[in-house]
């Protein structure tokens, strides 16, 4: 039976809107965005108590045009205070703006926010340069010079009385000369995230950055390579080097892997008494040691009692996602142990473990104060006291 004109021409259109409707979800995707909502039209005096929660807005947009609606900016959340006066909460609908052609809005969540404004306070804080990256190869970061060196930060009494310095992120990634670029200081949350509660004036600074021919230098603590058993009886009651600490010269990207070197062997056996030796840094390959690579070390034997101490070098828990460690100050923490007198002397570096838990720090310098429950013991063994009462830790982001 032979269609109809007709019938072909409905045919056709139907094919034809299939087709159009293949290539459209072809040439186009969905995906989420986690916006940080910025505040417009605050009223003088007023604050934001606590930073805003996070929008998930679902996007449509060409594939082509997704990568740049990410990372562009091109779109934002915002949240209109013009309404809100005085102190109080309030529930907030954002704004949310996608300025990008070929692209738009499915949906964001939550759709209301509620939020709490208090009274504002202001303070004067110190600026720090945060460098984001590595210079090229065979430079290094020499100095940074922030100008102004201050700024005052508005914002509730519960963050700008606690901090004392802002960070100033500056890309310095591949840079091979000087350079003077603006800058923006912020306050970053336990997951590195700017703060959107907190206003800085000026809100934008000079930031002159030094990059300097040759290679960085970094200071790092050793950890002593024990060989061997000590006379029955006996046990190694603490290590000291002379230097203390070594300056390390390489690449930026390598001595940023690098927070301590072993030594080659101490031998131990059968010894009673203490002793000195004459030991080396186990040097990774590409650095380079500005003193000679000759270390003293005096090594404290002590007779087994009902308490020992132990020279432990620090792991680390609760790390914010995208920050790292960079230096610890200082690199050891001495444990003074109780016990058995057999459980103590058969007791070994390997067996106490100790984890500083860096929840919720930002990036920069925090101190961290130890606890008892930081460290790690077998059955029978228990912590008496422990020296420095706190480690200054810094993070970067990595």
């Amino acid at each position: 039976m032979k269609l109809s004109w007709q019938s072909q021409f409905g045919s056709l259109i139907f094919v034809t809107l299939l087709l159009w409707l293949a290539a459209f979800s072809i040439s186009y995707q969905s995906f989420t965005i986690e916006l940080r909502p910025v505040v417009a039209n605050l009223a003088e005096g007023l604050a934001l108590a606590d930073n805003p929660e996070p929008i998930i807005a679902t996007v449509r947009a060409r594939v082509g045009a997704a990568y740049r609606l990410k990372y562009s900016g091109a779109i934002t959340a915002e949240f209109d205070l013009s309404a809100a006066v005085s102190e109080g909460s309030y529930q907030i609908k954002p704004d949310i703006l996608v300025n990008l052609k070929d692209a738009w809005l499915i949906s964001a969540q939550p759709e209301t926010i509620k939020i709490k404004l208090v009274t504002s306070v202001t303070r004067t804080v110190s600026l720090v340069a945060d460098p984001v990256g590595f210079p090229a190869a065979g430079f290094s970061l020499g100095d940074i010079t922030i100008t102004p060196a201050t700024v005052d930060i508005t914002g509730p009494d519960s963050v700008v009385n606690v901090i004392s310095e802002a960070a100033v992120p500056i890309s310095v990634k591949r840079r091979s000369s000087s350079f003077t670029a603006f800058g923006q200081p912020q306050l970053t949350d336990a997951a590195g995230h700017p703060l959107t509660n907190v206003l800085f004036s000026p809100h934008q600074v000079s930031v002159a950055v030094d990059i300097k021919i040759g290679d960085s230098f970094k200071t790092i603590g050793l950890v002593p390579t024990l060989t061997g058993t000590l006379a029955p009886g006996y046990w190694v009651s603490y290590v000291e080097f002379e230097p203390p600490t070594l300056t390390l010269r390489a690449a930026a990207e390598q001595l940023s892997k690098i927070d301590s070197l072993s030594t080659t062997p101490i031998k131990l056996a059968d010894r009673s008494a203490d002793f000195t030796d004459k030991v080396s840094a186990n040097l990774p390959a590409g650095v380079v040691l500005v003193s000679p690579n000759l270390i003293n070390v005096k090594v404290k034997v002590a007779m087994s009692s009902d308490s020992r101490i132990l020279v432990l070098m620090p792991s680390y828990a609760n790390i914010t996602e995208g920050l790292s460690v960079t230096s610890v100050a200082p690199p050891t923490v001495s444990v003074v142990l109780s016990g058995s007198v057999d459980k103590l002397s058969s007791l070994s570096r390997a067996d106490v473990a100790m984890a500083l838990d860096l929840r919720g720090l930002l990036s920069g310098s925090n101190m961290v104060s130890l606890t008892k429950e930081m460290f790690q013991t077998p059955a029978g063994i228990e912590v008496i006291s422990f020296m420095p009462s706190a480690l200054e830790v810094s993070l970067t982001k990595s």
